[in-house]
């Protein structure tokens, strides 16, 4: 079971897997994640839904939020394949992340797929595809 409660709310750029969705948003966020397995190496991410309006109240054009969702490039794991890590002379201190961490990772990288029950969009990445883990996202943004 995932545990969104612990994150936190970003003040600048995407907002939480939590704050994103509505009251709701565990199960939500569950819902879009249960039907999907990741299979190897591979790794299930949540992108955060981005913020449809500006800081100054201004509507943001869907095309550019679009964009900015293909760009993604921090996201929450939601589920991390069988054999994810376990190649001990790639990975020598072990995993990179683990369910629940916030990652860093390239952007327009994996695959893309969105839930047509939730609207949430989610990406299958490598295990080597992470570059880090953020412990706040609240104090980052994509440049």
């Amino acid at each position: 079971m995932l545990d969104l409660t612990k994150l936190p709310k970003p003040a600048i750029g995407p907002t939480s897997a939590v704050a994103a969705y509505d009251a709701h948003a565990v199960d939500v966020v569950e819902e879009a994640v249960r039907n999907v397995d990741v299979s190897g190496w591979r790794i299930l991410i949540v992108l955060p839904k981005m913020k449809e309006r500006s800081d100054g109240g201004i509507h943001i054009d869907p095309a550019l939020l679009e964009k900015e969702k293909l760009a993604a490039c921090m996201g929450y794991v939601a589920k991390v394949g069988s054999d994810a890590y376990m190649d001990k002379r790639k990975f020598p201190n072990g995993p990179w992340c683990k369910e629940g961490d916030w990652v860093l990772f390239k952007s327009y990288s994996g695959t893309r797929i969105q839930s047509r029950v939730t609207g949430i969009e989610l990406r299958i990445i490598n295990d080597d595809t992470v570059e880090g883990v953020i412990s706040d996202i609240t104090k980052y943004t994509r440049v």
